[in-house]
């Protein structure tokens, strides 16, 4: 049961955690949405970019859920993936956070992504993600 919990936990509130550290320029990113993770079996990459970035990320569902993707902050991705948390849901999540996750740059989520649809968005990482 706690496993199905964490996997609803993930499927609602999937994150990718950025790290920003050299010159500007342009990233593109295609990632594969299925339960469990992101573009691997096991969780979902690190994207790296750097402050100042523009950068486009598409996402394809290839999972049998909707799926709803943001990007966080270290600290909201470290409660998401704690196991307390995950027991509890949702619910659970927004307790801990005091609230829906929210991302980090302007932009950067993908709400409401249903079963075989694909999504781009395109943001600017404008400052150092903690």
């Amino acid at each position: 049961m706690a496993i199905a919990v964490l996997a609803v936990a993930l499927a609602v509130v999937a994150v990718a955690s950025f790290s920003l550290s050299q010159p500007a320029g342009t990233k593109s990113f295609e990632l594969d949405a299925r339960e469990f993770g992101f573009s691997q079996v096991d969780g979902g990459p690190t994207l790296r970019v750097k402050a100042g970035d523009t950068v486009t990320i598409t996402l394809v569902n290839i999972g049998a859920e909707e799926h709803e993707w943001m990007v966080v902050s270290k600290d909201t991705l470290a409660v998401a993936l704690n196991p307390l948390v995950g027991e509890g849901g949702e619910e659970e999540l927004k307790r801990v956070l005091g609230g829906h996750p929210e991302p980090v740059f302007e932009g950067a989520m993908i709400h409401h992504l249903e079963p075989g649809e694909t999504k781009t968005i395109t943001f600017v990482a404008d400052t150092a993600a903690s």
